[in-house]
């Protein structure tokens, strides 16, 4: 009897692991690197390799904020936050990810790009001050309406689950509708953006907030969602952006 016990229980073991091997031969088949297209194992969509390969902040140099970085201060004038994490520059394949995430509505990329943003919080051990809630960058409701989504909410609502933050995408709302901001200057965009955003209702904001965006350029658009925070008490304010422009 305690025979027929235990060889039940290797055959059970032994096909379990069968079984594992056959789910990850399938994973494999279906799941391949977007870059390489090898089968991947780090992400979905992502092979270890090219994982590697890709350029990323080392956000240990910068005690966790970009903003000590003389360069990258520098060319962010004037801003309203006090801390700037970002996964890396906006370069290949960065690029190409968010443009298709924005443009041909490729949504399997969101969740690559934010598990990539919050790995990277928690291999430089940031996870201990981060914000008590997220929220995203806001875009027009008439936006809204042509898209049908917005592509940082999309990031801040897995970076949320991931970090264990509390996620609100109402908080503000865009109430302006401004022109464009791609090539524009830093000042142009500070100027456009002006009043641009309000609270969404009277809430009591944590001290610590952070803002999700895709990409961070002039600074000019968390910013001012920075300023309309702080004037209703918020203390610290922290921008994840997936990528940054960096100055030529």
């Amino acid at each position: 009897m305690e025979m027929n016990k235990a060889k039940r229980s290797v055959f059970l073991q032994n096909s379990f692991t069968k079984l594992a091997l056959i789910f990850k031969k399938v994973a494999a088949h279906f799941y391949c690197c977007d870059l390489c297209k090898q089968p991947s194992e780090k992400y979905s969509l992502l092979c270890s390799t090219c994982y590697e390969d890709i350029s990323r902040f080392n956000l240990a140099t910068v005690n966790g904020n970009l903003l000590n970085h003389p360069q990258i201060s520098k060319n962010l004038p004037s801003i309203h936050f006090q801390q700037l994490i970002a996964l890396a520059p906006y370069c290949w394949p960065f690029t190409r990810w968010i443009g298709e995430l924005k443009y041909q509505q490729r949504f399997e990329l969101a969740p690559l790009l934010a598990k990539m943003l919050a790995a990277g919080i928690k291999q430089y051990n940031l996870t201990a001050e981060l914000p008590k809630l997220l929220i995203s960058v806001p875009i027009h409701h008439n936006r809204l309406k042509v898209r049908q989504f917005n592509q940082a909410a999309l990031i801040a609502k897995i970076i949320a689950k991931e970090l264990g933050c509390e996620y609100n995408e109402t908080l503000l709302i865009r109430h302006i509708k401004t022109n464009a901001q791609v090539g524009q200057s830093g000042a142009n965009r500070r100027r456009n953006l002006k009043g641009a955003f309000t609270l969404g209702k009277a809430v009591k904001l944590p001290a610590h907030v952070g803002i999700v965006d895709d990409v961070v350029t002039t600074g000019a658009t968390v910013s001012e969602m920075s300023k309309l925070l702080t004037q209703h008490g918020v203390k610290k304010i922290t921008v994840l952006s997936i990528c940054l422009t960096m100055p030529s």
